[in-house]
């Protein structure tokens, strides 16, 4: 099964490979150049196509820019899934997200996401596996684009990913030599062998091994058991190039996982393409042609400096190039002496057209979002800060999309996967009653939190609700003026204070805890009684006095 699949995800792939992941990476990314050619380890093999360097720039910015604006600092927070759950509940999820934080912070995350995000900006599709780790808690690996296979589920969602590998023996014995390791199926017959034969080829000598990962099917699973081979997640480690008559390869390894480890996330639909379209493929043709100016600009620039030239033959081997250098003519045949030749060319018209080729690649890798605030003539310019935030959302809302899809494919199951190990690993505090509920199979399982993005690409986001509502308030001033009251009826002054400082990213620090808001409530009530009942003593006071100065029979009848 392993192998069928995984020449079946070859064979669509190939095109891909061929034509499109190749062609980008001698432009964008070079260092990942080897795709479907194997080159040499010298530099010139993988920068021999480069003339201009636009679109390596352009995709570093874009990786950086994501950094940055999706995982900078405190990125998400935790929130309890359910609507009626407890102070304590929704305390308890809310410490979880800050454990994780610090777990994710001191693991590779970093390194290996910026990994991803070059590789999802430059070839469209990207891979990222967590592994749990004994010392770090999780372990991140991003795979190279060719080096995996991916299959969509009936919903679109990539569910099955096969990774390929290469092992030299010793590592193949460190992996998978000790049985019963993570389900390891221990190393036998040839590759047994291979990996303990001794000579100085060793190192070189590379066994593939494919990495299966996708759902276990029901009727494989067991009810109520949750051992490595029960897992709703299967996951089987085959080496290939087996000498022993296996056309399946051997079986290293059979184990699962709890959720799904694989996260593959797409730049964008590419028809109805299982491999994503990305800001690469948009303006190839433009860094074609871009790598194309430069070369003639290079060579138009070298015959400006070192001229092409006609001379005389009387005159061969007696013209000095060199500077200071003297030629002797006959002064009787002035047309017959050294002189330049087709050196015309427009060196500015190229430059021109360079220069807007390189707009169009900045734009299509949003490099004008990621280095608004930084370019040098907005550097220069007085800017108040609601016009900087209107500026970014304004260049942000072409990002949304991809940012949205981002979160669906890559962050939400990145940040389940690692719930679930730490909770595993007894990180969490002892959760509280109600935060183990009943699933549909009357199972006790305790519910994955809902996650709310706090990067800043996500706080612009949320601040163009601010930008639209202040906008609102401008515009409703003039009415207001003429009816005061209706702008109570329509706006929850409260609400809308909320929302701001939310969609601001407020500090909850800076704001009353709903204890603090329900005692101010409280006094408010308090005087308010206290006022009205000061009010109604008053009343009665003035009352008794005016009934004090009324004729005896009047007062009589008035207590009666």
């Amino acid at each position: 099964m392993v192998v069928e699949d995984w020449r079946v995800g070859r064979a669509d792939q190939e095109p891909w490979r061929a034509e499109v992941w190749q062609r980008i990476s001698d432009y964008v990314m070079p260092r990942k150049s080897e795709i479907n050619t194997r080159k040499t380890k010298s530099i010139d093999g993988f920068t021999d196509q480069i003339f201009d360097t636009t679109a390596i720039h352009a995709n570093t910015t874009l990786a950086a820019g994501q950094m940055d604006f999706l995982i900078g600092g405190k990125w998400f927070d935790n929130r309890a899934p359910f609507e009626d759950a407890s102070d304590e509940a929704k305390l308890w999820y809310k410490r979880t997200g800050e454990i994780m934080m610090k777990v994710i912070n001191r693991s590779n995350f970093e390194m290996e996401v910026h990994s991803f995000f070059y590789m999802r900006g430059g070839f469209g599709t990207a891979h990222f596996h967590v592994e749990e780790d004994e010392e770090e808690v999780i372990h991140c690996k991003s795979e190279d684009i060719g080096t995996y296979v991916i299959f969509e589920n009936s919903r679109g969602v990539v569910n099955k990913v096969i990774v390929l590998k290469e092992y030299t023996p010793t590592q193949l014995i460190e992996e998978y030599g000790e049985v019963g390791r993570l389900g390891n199926r221990g190393i036998t017959g040839d590759l047994r062998d291979r990996a303990t034969q001794k000579n100085k080829d060793q190192k070189d000598n590379k066994i593939q091994v494919l990495v299966w990962i996708g759902p276990r099917k029901a009727s494989e699973r067991k009810a109520g058991m949750m051992d490595a081979l029960n897992m709703p997640i299967e996951t089987l480690h085959v080496a290939l190039d087996a000498k022993d008559g296996s056309k399946n390869g051997t079986l290293l390894r059979q184990s699962g996982y709890e959720e799904m480890p694989d996260m593959v996330s797409r730049w964008a639909e590419w028809s109805d393409e299982v491999y994503g379209y990305c800001p690469s493929v948009e303006v190839l043709p433009t860094i074609r042609q871009l790598n194309f100016l430069e070369q003639k600009q290079d060579l138009l620039a070298e015959i400006m400096v070192d001229p092409r030239l006609l001379y005389p033959s009387n005159l061969d081997g007696d013209v000095s190039l060199r500077a200071g250098g003297v030629t002797i003519f006959d002064e009787g045949m002035p047309n017959a002496k050294p002189q330049e030749w087709l050196t015309q060319g427009r060196y500015d018209v190229g430059q021109d057209r360079i220069t807007f080729k390189r707009s169009q690649v900045d734009q299509a890798f949003f490099k004008d979002l990621f280095q608004l605030l930084t370019a040098f003539n907005e550097r220069k310019r007085q800017k108040t800060k609601f016009e900087v935030q209107e500026m970014l959302v304004e260049k942000v809302g072409r990002f949304h999309p991809t940012f949205t899809r981002l979160n669906t494919e890559f962050s939400k199951p990145f940040l389940n996967r690692v719930f679930g190990i730490c909770f595993r690993k007894d990180l969490f505090p002892e959760p509280p009653e109600d935060v183990i509920r009943e699933n549909a199979l009357g199972e006790a399982v305790l519910e994955t939190p809902d996650i709310e993005f706090t990067s800043k690409i996500a706080m612009l986001l949320k601040a163009r609700q601010n930008v639209d509502f202040m906008n609102f308030l401008q515009m409703a001033e003039p009415i207001a003026a003429l009816n005061p009251n209706a702008a109570a009826i329509v706006i929850n002054a409260e609400r809308s204070l909320k929302m701001l400082a939310d969609n601001g990213g407020v500090d909850s620090g800076f704001l009353n805890t709903p204890e603090e808001r329900a005692t101010i409530e409280e006094n408010q009530v308090a005087a308010a009684q206290k006022a009205e009942q000061l009010q109604q003593t008053q009343i009665a006071a003035k009352a008794a006095r005016d009934l004090g100065g009324a004729p005896e029979n009047l007062q009589e009848a008035i207590a009666v």
